[in-house]
């Protein structure tokens, strides 16, 4: 065996659905990775006990909690699925490319193997896995063209009896930065936006994780509770930016003291649209978020020696809107089926 070289062209991170607990799968879809990690995280115990002084008598394990984590280019498929595999339902539409794939917040679980491969020597899986956070990352174009997908997930058990898989990346190149271009590309506060330089938006789901058994694996996972936080930077120089930080502080856009009024939108509270066209056919990914809370708003200090324009930082968390989901991503791309399908 050769001595490992961890840019081995063989590595992949492939994670596919599986149509019921308890099964692994071979992987369908292949993150074209940036960075990944996946660990069995093994609880280990340390027993000290009466004979054994100062020392530990031995170790026990206590449970495994395998988790994993990698970063890509959004690309129109594979974005689709991996924010499917999260909120948790697609509904598909449309009958030819591009097709309209509507992904909401559900409480429907959707189990994952997510299948990893060092050098086509070590490769293993976590089976009955579950994706629980995804971080959408839109920056300037200047500091990273193409928009990311950041990814967290956890599972119940480990598994190493499959066998490496042929890969395939999907073909359509990532969504960048300058798709979002339009003038009605980014809307916040129900307005639409054109000075927004960079964006996150942090979408998860908290489990309750600790279910034990009389076993060294977890026997189940369970969604309790969602939640989309939004960050962004714009250029300070319109009276609503003002208005946006003054909001935020003072309770509404006129005020003039410290209020207890949380400011935030029920109307297109913030929403981002990436486009662009494929032998003249829409890629698309679209996120919005009806109603939010605004909870901070910082402006650049005033400096002499200033190296950059005046910015606007705002941060918000989503919350539930008078009808409708909470959340909404609408990914077109070529693939007619549901990904929860």
């Amino acid at each position: 065996m050769a001595v490992y070289s961890p840019a081995n062209a063989n590595a992949y991170v492939g994670l596919s659905k599986q149509a019921s607990k308890g099964t692994g799968v071979a992987p369908a879809y292949f993150a074209a990775f940036l960075s990944a990690e996946m660990s069995p995280n093994a609880g280990m115990r340390a027993i000290r006990e009466g004979g054994s002084g100062p020392y530990v008598a031995r170790h026990t394990k206590d449970i495994y909690a395998p988790v994993f984590r990698f970063a890509c280019p959004a690309r129109p498929i594979l974005a689709g699925f991996l924010l499917t595999m999260l909120l948790g339902d697609d509904t598909v539409s449309g009958a030819s490319d591009p097709y309209t794939h509507t992904i909401i917040p559900a409480t429907t679980q959707l189990w994952v193997t997510m299948e990893r491969n060092v050098d086509d020597d070590l490769y293993e899986r976590i089976v009955d896995g579950v994706l629980m956070e995804a971080v959408l990352d839109i920056r300037k174009r200047d500091s990273g063209a193409e928009v990311l997908l950041n990814c967290v997930g956890t599972g119940l058990t480990l598994d190493r009896s499959g066998s490496v898989t042929a890969e395939s990346y999907e073909a359509s190149r990532p969504f960048l930065r300058s798709d979002s271009a339009l003038a009605t590309s980014w809307y916040l506060d129900n307005a639409a936006e054109t000075n927004v330089e960079s964006a996150t938006v942090t979408m998860r789901w908290r489990y309750d994780e600790a279910i034990t058994a009389d076993a060294v694996t977890r026997p189940n996972l369970v969604k309790l509770l969602f939640e989309a936080e939004v960050e962004t930077v714009q250029l300070w120089n319109a009276a609503a930016d003002k208005n946006a930080y003054v909001g935020t502080h003072y309770g509404t856009t006129a005020g003039t003291a410290a209020s207890p009024t949380v400011y935030g939108s029920t109307t297109k509270a913030f929403e981002v649209d990436i486009l662009y066209q494929e032998t003249a056919k829409d890629r698309e990914l679209k996120l919005t978020i009806p109603a939010m809370d605004w909870t901070e708003s910082t402006v650049t200090e005033p400096n002499p020696e200033a190296g950059m324009a005046g910015k606007l930082t705002r941060k918000g968390r989503a919350v539930k809107p008078s009808a409708g989901s909470i959340l909404t991503v609408v990914s077109k791309n070529s693939l007619a089926t549901a990904y929860d399908a």
